[in-house]
């Protein structure tokens, strides 16, 4: 009867062996099925993360491009009111030029008569008055 259950005992065995192969088979699959899902949640989070960041990029992208405009407007606004202001002053300038060749035109006494009341008015306010004054005489 030991011979029997030897031989009994083997196949019992082999099944044991066969059980314990399943359950380390099963226990690396669920492990594999469990790190596969860990990495999809991961994935899955890396993407989130990325579309969080490519979108603040976006709006920041945007944000600054507006500025750029903000800026460029202004530039031009200054530029039309520099170019405004220097096209009257060379308005003014012109005018002074043909004053001053019109100026030369006149006898050398008149003119320095005009040179000595010039250095009499002194000043700044004095000039600006004094050749106020030459203005209204010639009209």
């Amino acid at each position: 009867m030991q011979e029997r259950e030897e031989t009994h005992s083997e196949p019992t065995s082999s099944i044991s062996q066969s059980n314990a192969r399943n359950k380390k088979l099963t226990t690396k699959m669920l492990a594999y099925l469990q790190d596969q899902k860990q990495m999809t949640g991961e994935k899955q989070k890396t993407v989130k993360k990325f579309r969080e960041l490519h979108s603040f990029l976006e709006k920041q992208e945007k944000r600054l491009l507006d500025q750029i405009e903000e800026v460029e407007k202004e530039i031009a606004t200054t530029r039309d009111q520099h170019w405004a202001e220097l096209s009257k002053e060379h308005s003014h300038l012109d005018s002074l030029i043909q004053e001053i060749q019109e100026k030369c035109q006149q006898p050398a006494s008149d003119l320095l008569w005009v040179r000595v009341l010039w250095e009499q008015a002194g000043s700044q306010l004095g000039k600006a008055a004094f050749l106020s004054f030459l203005h209204l005489e010639e009209k």
